[in-house]
């Protein structure tokens, strides 16, 4: 009998939702949804035609558990049969699944009811019966990312828009307590990949759109340290064969490039990588920071669009997953050149199987599952996980909006720079604005269906001429497929603007809030940030230019604007508070200090 059994009493689900994790404001975990209409209730799951969307995997002997975040569901599947014996619906859309190290369970979290679920694997003697809940237990809101301690005894929690990191205290010694929430972390951004290192006493937190990395003590929660990488979209966290390197897959878009055929082709604007930091300049009693080393992946003609997950076995093999390109990077030795191998459409999550020579692979695009082995490095044939539902226009444009073939030789996708459709908070030199020489932070795409016209200066009245204009002159795509220009805005229109910080913690001051729009619609904010949308068609003029003399601008919304770490189109202003505190926006406006503050809990609860 497993410890999670043996905690809550075997077929009993333990309700365990925390107020002090999801917050006062926060609504109560919904129900699973009902399946997809025409779905057959006889067929088992794993036999119905579903588009699954698998976003990571986890391993236990033989058997893979996958995540489904389409559906909710998680995929059982006999690795040496080639075949899903079973699938579960769990919840609303799962975004990560990992085993405790030692035990018969597994660890599941959903993005959308805002849980932690504790499932109790069966041993193989009963091969037919499926993973049961063992435990539900409420996180902060919106977990991405699970991290489990080498011993079992502990995981972190990533969850991305309420910022935090939940510490949850798994197993004891000698001791049958159920697991419990430790305390819950505010971060300073919003993040994804962690990881624990220094044997289980620190957690590395890594920024889901920009470079920045945070230590944290697993311990007491304090924040110990934080350090920026160059660069965005960081996918994927592994240590290096001596467990001393930090390896960091992520890209680098670089604002003195432009967006033209040559500089694209040749890798200069967008570049991928593999970068290296030494454990030692993350630690909260480093000394001067020490160089770190980046390993460029790609070349012209061969590029490497959107690196993701990276995994090190213990004979110093590395394999990246190419999210971007359906590809895998090999490296069969610590001192190898990377090989390349095509795998599917777009793998997201890898595996290391017990023989420590294979790695599974699960691709979000093609809703299934292969087997890299690392003896002869070749990919087998795909495992399906199910019969295949032709995809709606809009989730055809999710898969494209993900493709990094689109662009000249594939070094980047849609997603490189609308990361998860939000923004790598990064500058950008493109023909947005018509002309080069003036580079302008990317813009979220969260919530872009109702706030026409497009680009900083307004000058794109539609959204597919935007989607077209961006393919073809900042992609460089050699030709553009007016399909997909449709499939892409679908896709867009089903983006929903992030919550505001206050709201994702549950957190929102309504009297403050209340006060603080009266301060924003005194101060004459609603003429440009009207709401609903809290933009406007217009173009105006708040006492900013470009480096061309631009000093017209198109508002961005404000829906979700907590969730920026810059501002302004040249990201000048740091903070949300040094907007109005050190930039006076609009036109050298002073503000009071009680008004600001009260300004600012309206905006955190946009």
């Amino acid at each position: 009998m497993s410890r999670v059994r043996a905690a809550f009493g075997a077929g009993v689900v333990a309700s365990l939702l925390l107020a002090v994790a999801l917050g006062d404001n926060a609504a109560p975990p919904a129900p699973p949804t009902d399946r997809p209409a025409g779905d057959r209730p006889e067929l088992p799951a794993f036999r119905q035609a579903r588009l699954r969307q698998p976003i990571a995997l986890a391993l236990i002997g033989d058997r893979a558990y996958v995540a489904n975040r389409k559906i909710g569901s998680l995929s059982v599947v006999d690795l040496a049969a080639r075949k899903v014996v079973a699938e579960i619906d769990l919840g609303k859309r799962l975004s990560d699944v990992r085993s405790i190290p030692g035990t018969e369970t597994l660890l599941v979290v959903d993005d959308e009811t805002h849980e932690l679920l504790l499932l109790d694997v069966p041993a193989e003697t009963h091969e037919l019966a499926p993973p049961t809940v063992g435990a539900r237990l409420g996180v902060a809101a919106h977990p991405v990312k699970i991290a489990v301690a080498d011993d079992g005894s502990r995981a972190a929690i990533a969850s991305l828009w309420s910022r935090r990191l939940t510490l949850v205290k798994l197993f004891r010694a000698n001791d049958d307590s159920p697991p419990t929430i430790e305390r819950v972390v505010d971060l300073p951004f919003a993040p994804r990949e962690t990881m624990f290192v220094a044997e289980g006493r620190r957690v590395v937190v890594a920024d889901a759109f920009s470079g920045r990395l945070a230590i944290v003590d697993a311990e007491t929660g304090k924040l110990l340290s934080e350090q920026r990488v160059p660069g965005h979209n960081i996918r994927g966290l592994a240590l290096d064969l001596d467990g001393r390197d930090l390896l960091v897959s992520h890209q680098f878009l670089d604002a003195e490039v432009h967006t033209d055929h040559e500089r694209v082709f040749w890798g200069n604007l967008m570049q991928n990588f593999v970068r290296s930091v030494p454990l030692r300049e993350l630690a909260d009693d480093a000394p001067d920071r020490t160089v770190d080393y980046k390993y460029p992946l790609g070349r012209p003609g061969s590029a490497t669009g959107d690196p993701a997950s990276i995994l090190v076995t213990a004979a110093g093999q590395t394999v990246i997953a190419l999210e971007g390109i359906g590809e895998l990077a090999i490296r069969t030795g610590p001192t190898k050149p990377f090989l390349q191998r095509k795998l599917g459409k777009r793998p997201v999550a890898l595996a290391l199987m017990e023989d420590g020579r294979r790695v599974v692979v699960a691709d979000a695009s093609t809703d299934s599952l292969a087997i890299l082995d690392l003896d002869d490095v070749t990919v087998g044939e795909p495992i399906p996980l199910g019969p295949p539902r032709e995809p709606t226009l809009a989730e055809r444009g999710e898969r494209l909006f993900h493709d990094a073939t689109l662009s000249l030789d594939g070094w980047f996708s849609c997603h490189s720079c609308h990361t998860d459709g939000h923004s790598n908070g990064s500058l950008n030199d493109n023909l947005g604005d018509a002309s080069f020489g003036a580079a302008k932070r990317v813009l979220s795409v969260l919530g872009t269906d109702d706030t026409a016209p497009f680009a900083w200066r307004g000058i794109t009245s539609t959204l597919d001429a935007q989607v077209r204009k961006s393919l073809q002159t900042t992609m460089q795509a050699d030709h553009v497929r007016d399909d997909d220009v449709t499939a892409l805005v679908a896709y867009l229109k089903t983006l929903e603007s992030p919550p505001g910080i206050a709201v994702a913690r549950g957190a929102v001051d309504r009297a403050a809030a209340a006060r603080g729009r009266a301060v924003f619609e005194s101060h004459g904010c609603a003429a440009c940030h009207a709401p609903p949308h809290y933009t406007s068609e217009a173009v105006h003029d708040v006492g900013l230019s470009d480096d061309d003399g631009h000093a017209e601008f198109n508002p961005p919304s404000l829906r979700g604007v907590s969730q920026r770490d810059s501002f302004f189109h040249d990201n000048r202003a740091a903070t949300l508070r040094a907007v109005f505190e050190e930039h006076r926006h609009p036109n050298g406006t002073r503000i009071a200090k009680k008004e600001l503050a009260d300004l600012l809990a309206f905006l955190e609860s946009l």
